[in-house]
């Protein structure tokens, strides 16, 4: 399963120390923090590129003009919620914050549709990812068979021109928005958008392409016009970092801290819990 966010900078803060947090500190301290390394199988951020026309945003921008998108692969719900309400995690992850208090959350299960020989993921091109609200009144198993059945064949069938380097459709799973009480997640909105769509290009070029094949393809308009509230859905324009995947078929190695004698886990050892990083403890040789 997928769980994903998208969020934007701090108010009070620029977008270049959000990057440096975003890109540096924060997987520093997640592949130093146990319990992240053990859950997340699979990790990718993602970020809007500058100068983007509005066009190329099949569903139109947010308006609350979301930077960043994150995607975290994990086996369980119960893993989750293992590493929300554990102990590393707390200490170490939730005091860094380092974006804003509004967040999209969505638990999500996926399929591949279309993909190369070789997954073109996290090397290079740009991504449109699409945040799809349903039509009221639909209830979410009937957008489900929809969206994985009659919309999926559509999909399958325009990526196969070519244009296309890899489709993922995604499906919400049920996911309780107390699940984050006491977490940085808290104010966020959970499970508003019914599916998410993830297209890789080559370039901007070919995911203009793509729109105007879209726009023209009788039966995807009217399988989308059954399923879709499109003022209610958002688009997404990004490029990817892949920071680690291993659901790979050559994973990278697995993270120091979990080596007992390496430096990261003797540092997280001397780590002090809240408060207490200044406190006298007894002399010992």
């Amino acid at each position: 399963m997928k769980f994903i966010l998208a969020f934007r900078p701090r108010s009070d803060g620029s977008r270049e120390m959000f990057d440096y947090e975003w890109g540096v500190i924060h997987p520093t301290l997640m592949i130093t923090t146990r319990s992240v390394m053990r859950g997340f199988k699979r990790y990718a951020q993602h970020r809007t590129p500058d100068g983007v026309s509005d066009e190329l945003y099949q569903y139109g921008r947010h308006d609350l003009g979301w930077y960043a998108f994150s995607d975290h692969w994990l086996d369980s719900l119960e893993d989750l919620l293992a590493m929300f309400h554990g102990d590393d995690y707390p200490q170490r992850m939730q005091p860094h914050n380092f974006g804003d208090h509004n967040f999209v959350i969505e638990l999500l299960d996926g399929e591949v549709i279309h993909d190369q020989p070789r997954p073109f993921t996290g090397r290079g091109g740009v991504k449109l990812v699409n945040f799809i609200a349903r039509r009221e009144g639909m209830e979410q198993t009937a957008f489900a068979a929809s969206w994985n059945g009659d919309y999926a064949e559509n999909l399958r069938r325009i990526a196969a021109s070519g244009l296309v380097k890899r489709a993922v459709l995604n499906t919400q799973l049920p996911l309780d928005a107390a699940t984050f009480t006491g977490t940085l997640f808290e104010m966020g909105g959970v499970q508003t958008y019914a599916g998410t769509e993830e297209l890789w290009f080559a370039d901007l070029a070919d995911l203009r392409s793509y729109l105007k094949v879209v726009d023209d393809d009788h039966d995807t308009a009217k399988v989308k016009q059954e399923l879709v509230d499109a003022d209610r859905s958002f688009s997404m324009v990004v490029v990817e970092r892949v920071v680690w995947d291993y659901t790979a078929d050559q994973p990278p190695p697995r993270p120091a801290v979990e080596n007992p004698k390496s430096l990261e886990a003797l540092l997280l050892h001397q780590e002090k819990p809240w408060g207490r990083w200044n406190t006298i403890e007894p002399a010992h040789d």
